[in-house]
């Protein structure tokens, strides 16, 4: 039973119940004094939520703009705020895709003169190209993987493409390839080139250990779901 409900306390007693918050959703972090949003995705709000709130105090928060400005005007100059919750957002991949949308949608058209703390994540994607090839009715993603698994050298491979000699050695259309999307700290980037130009990394290399890493100090770091 709550002692709200016992006769006899004296209590400012508000009853909250934040299981309720306990679900996966979309929330944004308001600057009052300037206007300017934190849009972010998350499998657990109050989790989330609490880390951003924590952090901040901390002067440890991922996102430096968010922390100058905390630092700058205090927590009461700020507001946290659930977009979304519930069942429908269990899918990181659903709730990203949203996040992206908002995002996009706010740096397109803005509202009464707000602006965002995130960059726009679809716009700052890049694509790279491919020339899959097939020999011997086997698929090569590139020629540089054939040669890697072959016992040829890319130039011969490239040479019995152009020859008509060699009709099983043949070049299929490129392809658009993304690079590989990874979250940070509910941060998502579509490349791991992307972590390191926002210097949450040095190399990509780094963010590759750090992304298959199983130590905890590590568990904010994930692969996107596709």
């Amino acid at each position: 039973m709550s002692l709200c409900k016992i006769e006899g306390f004296e209590l400012a007693c508000e009853q909250v119940n934040i299981t309720r918050y306990m679900q996966p959703g979309l929330y944004e972090i308001v600057c009052l004094r300037n206007n300017k949003i934190y849009i972010g995705e998350t499998e657990n709000l109050i989790s989330r939520l609490g880390y951003h709130a924590a952090s901040l105090k901390q002067n440890r928060n991922h996102c430096v703009e968010l922390q100058n400005d905390w630092n700058l005007y205090g927590a009461k100059e700020f507001e946290f705020n659930i977009l979304f919750l519930g069942s429908k957002w269990e899918s990181s991949q659903v709730r990203l895709k949203k996040e992206n949308e908002l995002i996009d949608r706010f740096s397109k058209i803005g509202q009464n003169n707000f602006t965002l703390y995130n960059s726009n994540k679809v716009n700052n994607f890049t694509f790279n190209y491919r020339k899959p090839i097939k020999i011997d009715g086997i698929i090569y993603s590139s020629v540089a993987e054939a040669g890697r698994q072959l016992p040829l050298s890319a130039t011969t491979i490239r040479r019995r493409l152009r020859d008509s000699k060699y009709p099983n050695y043949e070049s299929l259309n490129i392809i658009k390839h993304g690079y590989t999307a990874v979250t940070v700290s509910d941060i998502y980037f579509l490349s791991y080139k992307a972590v390191v130009e926002a210097g949450y990394a040095k190399d990509r290399a780094q963010v590759s250990r750090q992304v298959k890493s199983k130590n905890k100090k590590w568990q904010d770091w994930k692969l996107a779901e596709k």
